[in-house]
C-alpha cells in the first residue's frame, strides 16, 4: 500500500480519489475470491482517510479541504462507482471500508460524507448506493445492539433484543427498492 500511497501523493485529490476506489476494487474482488470475509486493514483505511476523507497521514499536517466543487465532484465519483459497480459483496465491502466508523478525526468527515451521497442517491435515484447505506445501518445497528445487550446482560433480560432485532429486519433492501420506484412513478 505504501507503493501506491505515493503514487497518489503526485495527483490531484479528484484522480487519487478516483485512483483509491480503483485498487480498492482490486484488492477486494482478489480477497473475495480467496476468503468469505474479506479484512479491511489498517493500510486500506489510511489510503481511504487520506485520499478520500483528506485526513493528512502526519497528524501535524493541516487538512487539506476539498471546495464545495471539488466535494460534488467527488460525491460523482463515488455515485459513479457504486453504480457501475457489478458485484455486490464488492460493493458493500467498499461502502464499509469507506463509511464505518473508526474511532478516529477521519469519522465527522466520513459521516458528513456518507450524508451527502446518501442525499445525492436520492436525488438521482442511484438505488445501488441507497442499498449499501441499508446494508450498512443494519450491520451497525445489529453491532450497536448486541453490544447494548452484552453490556445489559447483567443487569436484566435481554428481552428488548428480538424487537430490535424485527425492527431492523423490517428495513430490508426489497422495501427500500419498492419505496424508490413509487416515489420516481409519482414523479411522472
Amino acid at each position: 500500500m505504501s507503493d501506491i500511497r505515493h503514487s497518489l501523493l503526485r495527483r490531484d485529490a479528484l484522480s487519487a480519489a478516483k485512483e483509491v476506489l480503483y485498487h480498492l476494487d482490486i484488492y477486494f474482488s482478489s480477497q473475495l475470491q480467496n476468503t468469505a470475509v474479506p479484512i479491511v486493514d489498517k493500510g486500506t483505511i489510511e489510503l481511504v482517510e487520506e485520499f478520500i476523507f483528506h485526513v493528512p497521514k502526519d497528524r501535524n499536517v493541516q487538512p487539506k479541504r476539498m471546495n464545495s466543487l471539488q466535494e460534488l465532484q467527488l460525491l460523482e465519483i463515488m455515485c459513479s462507482y457504486f453504480q457501475e459497480q457489478s458485484k455486490d459483496a464488492v460493493r458493500q465491502i467498499i461502502f464499509s471500508a469507506l463509511f464505518s466508523p473508526q474511532g478516529n478525526k477521519a469519522d465527522d468527515n466520513r459521516m458528513a460524507m456518507l450524508g451527502k451521497l446518501v442525499s445525492m442517491a436520492v436525488a438521482v435515484c442511484r438505488v445501488p448506493i441507497l442499498e449499501c447505506a441499508a446494508s450498512w445501518l443494519q450491520v451497525l445497528m445489529w453491532m450497536t445492539t448486541a453490544a447494548w445487550c452484552q453490556g445489559q446482560s447483567r443487569h436484566s433480560s435481554r428481552s428488548s433484543a428480538p424487537a430490535l432485532d424485527s425492527a431492523v429486519s423490517l428495513m430490508d433492501d426489497s422495501s427500500l427498492c419498492h419505496c424508490l420506484s413509487m416515489t420516481s412513478h409519482q414523479r411522472t
